[in-house]
């Protein structure tokens, strides 16, 4: 068994904290509050199907959620938060949080709630902040909200959508605004997230926003795609998910630590 094995399980909550590209604090700066950084976000991501409905306030879009693996998108939203303490906070140091512990996904925002199904995994989360010397805690975390995307002539979307994912609207015609080119349907990549700040001591929150991101892309912007869902490559989606994901959790950082 390798070092890094042994120290994963080691940990409670199978937590790894690395320190942030900073220089070390000097014994006059050690009471300088430490910012650990920690996504939830990124262990999946949704496929939406806009559905259409007659006569019926129920929501009908289909929802294929798909695991993900690695921390490729927590690492994208922890840089983000990492890059917003940086420009609010010059010389703050911070420590980055990797974590692949399904328990503590599955919490999310409760785990910011001192309850029976959240105690043990917010005492052993505060042991490990308190042991690496972290002050505060900024958390990213997945909220829902009504599907809205930008389009020429205003907004449109049905339905609830959370954290990370693709809204793919099969039915509705579409105009390219630089060429006039028509076609239907469309594809949006979106992040929707709430970043809190607690602080570690009492695991209080301190304050919290939220932001939404997301992108339109049509048939249209593609040579060669006939439907929404082939606008964008494999490469392409992944790259327009990470934009939207480091877009929101700046903006939603950035607002909250203004303060």
């Amino acid at each position: 068994m390798t070092s890094t094995a042994r120290l994963r399980l080691s940990l409670p909550l199978a937590l790894l904290l690395a320190a942030a590209a900073a220089p070390p604090a000097r014994a006059a700066d050690a009471a300088a509050p430490t910012y650990a950084v920690l996504s939830l976000v990124g262990d999946q991501f949704t496929i939406v199907g806009r559905q259409m409905s007659t006569g019926s306030h129920l929501e009908r879009n289909s929802q294929m959620p798909i695991a993900v693996d690695d921390a490729a998108f927590d690492a994208v939203a922890t840089t983000a938060a990492e890059s917003a303490v940086k420009r609010a906070l010059p010389g703050a140091p911070t420590l980055r949080v990797s974590i692949r512990d399904p328990r503590l996904f599955a919490l999310q925002e409760r785990l910011f709630t001192d309850s029976v199904e959240s105690k043990a995994m917010r005492e052993a989360l505060h042991d490990v902040l308190v042991k690496s010397g972290a002050t505060y805690l900024v958390a990213i975390v997945k909220r829902r909200d009504q599907a809205r995307f930008a389009l020429r002539d205003g907004r449109i979307g049905s339905g609830t959508i959370a954290g990370l994912g693709f809204y793919v609207d099969d039915a509705t015609r579409t105009v390219r605004q630089d060429t006039g080119e028509r076609s239907q349907g469309f594809i949006a990549p979106y992040a929707y997230v709430t970043v809190a700040l607690l602080e570690v001591a009492s695991m209080k929150v301190v304050g919290s926003k939220s932001a939404s991101e997301s992108s339109v892309v049509t048939p249209a912007d593609s040579k060669t795609a006939v439907v929404a869902w082939d606008a964008l490559s494999a490469e392409a989606k992944v790259r327009v998910l990470d934009n939207v994901i480091s877009r929101a959790v700046g903006a939603a950082a950035s607002d909250l630590l203004a303060r």
